[in-house]
């Protein structure tokens, strides 16, 4: 589904200047499906896969990883908007 959205956004013209481009909304529809799927298998799995003394600690280390990327990640892109775009 994140594949197909990712897809979806390349295929989509951009706009004129100062209008609004709605067809964005349909791959931003499909990262949201995607990931709310993917949410719910990886948190569901954690109990299945740990022993019953870990599982704590597992979704805390599941969280703590989450929050790194998400932490990290608007930084990188940034990073690599700047060293793309024309100044």
């Amino acid at each position: 589904m994140i594949l197909l959205a990712c897809i979806v956004t390349t295929l989509i013209s951009p706009s004129p200047a100062n209008e609004p481009n709605y067809m964005i909304c349909v791959p931003l529809v499909l990262l949201g499906i995607g990931y709310s799927v993917y949410a719910a298998a990886l948190w569901g799995c954690i109990p299945y896969t740990m022993p019953a003394r870990l599982v704590g600690t597992a979704f805390g280390l599941c969280t703590a990883i989450q929050n790194i990327g998400m932490t990290l990640s608007p930084i990188f892109s940034s990073l690599c908007t700047e060293k793309t775009t024309k100044q």
